[in-house]
């Protein structure tokens, strides 16, 4: 055999690799869930190695093997000679990143973003003991959350927490554990959570409050303590919206944007000389 001939076949290889593909049954766990949420993407693609390797041994090559050989001229894979089939062997090479999407995209698990104030303290509902900070605690509820009355929890430690979904591709391809999300009325759905206890308060209540991004927690329902789910009960609805995150604060983004296109457009008409043709 040529050279030339073998060194198409290499190209041919390296250029069509046998595609790994999930179906609908498949998706990551939970745990491996929590760690893309968390930001522990080393142990996640540590925990994901298991799986590839998995599914590559069930990896059906027949399909693979005719293409080689219509793609040489040869009748079939037993038409092969045993030198050509070693080389493929030795080169040939498995595609998992469809099993990846998949996997991440069939997950449905509820995930809760536990809000938090600016300075990064957990935003608490009023305690059922006397405390200082039960008043401020109330009144943050009623401006920013659009949380009136007896907002009262059972159990100190009590804090407020939104719920749905969250898009772990974008989580993934980003390498960014999600730090802010987006609340708007009507979209969202907020409780009263206390996982050490197995209590909580206000349950399956939208979000009434403006527009607003906060500083959140991320964590998949029931792997920090006692989850929302079997506490209440909660019907799927409650878990429907997606949550709108991001690794970083799109108010603060938005505003720095314009500031620095106001900077830039003030700068230019004061110094219209760096603008003016030459010739």
């Amino acid at each position: 055999m040529t050279t030339k001939r073998m060194a198409r076949m290499l190209a041919w290889i390296e250029a069509n690799p046998y595609e790994v593909y999930g179906d609908y049954r498949d998706a990551v766990s939970d745990e491996q869930a929590q760690m893309v949420i968390a930001g522990e993407f080393d142990k996640f693609w540590e925990s994901w190695c298991e799986v590839e390797f998995n599914a590559s041994d069930y990896a059906y090559w027949a399909d693979w093997e005719q293409e080689f050989a219509d793609e040489f001229g040869l009748e079939d894979w037993d038409s092969v000679s045993e030198t050509i089939k070693q080389v493929c062997y030795e080169n040939r090479v498995t595609d998992r990143s469809g099993l990846l999407s998949t996997c991440l995209n069939n997950w449905r698990g509820h995930v809760c973003a536990r809000l938090l104030h600016s300075n990064g303290d957990a935003i608490e509902f009023p305690s059922p003991y006397e405390h200082d900070d039960n008043a401020r605690r109330a009144r943050f509820l009623a401006m920013f959350c659009g949380i009136h009355g007896d907002s009262e929890a059972t159990y100190d430690g009590t804090y407020l927490t939104a719920l749905g979904r969250v898009d772990l591709e974008q989580i993934l391809d980003e390498g960014k554990a999600p730090e802010f999300v987006t609340l708007e009325a009507g979209k969202c759905f907020t409780i009263g959570h206390e996982p050490y206890n197995g209590s909580g308060t206000c349950a399956n209540d939208q979000y009434k409050g403006k527009r607003r991004t906060f500083r959140a927690e991320f964590f998949v329902d029931g792997q920090r303590g006692y989850g929302v789910d079997s506490i209440f009960g909660l019907t799927g609805q409650c878990w429907q919206y997606d949550l709108h995150h991001s690794a970083e604060n799109p108010e603060a983004l938005a505003k720095a944007e314009a500031a620095a296109i106001e900077f830039a457009s003030t700068y230019e008409s004061s110094r219209p000389d760096l603008y003016e043709v030459r010739t």
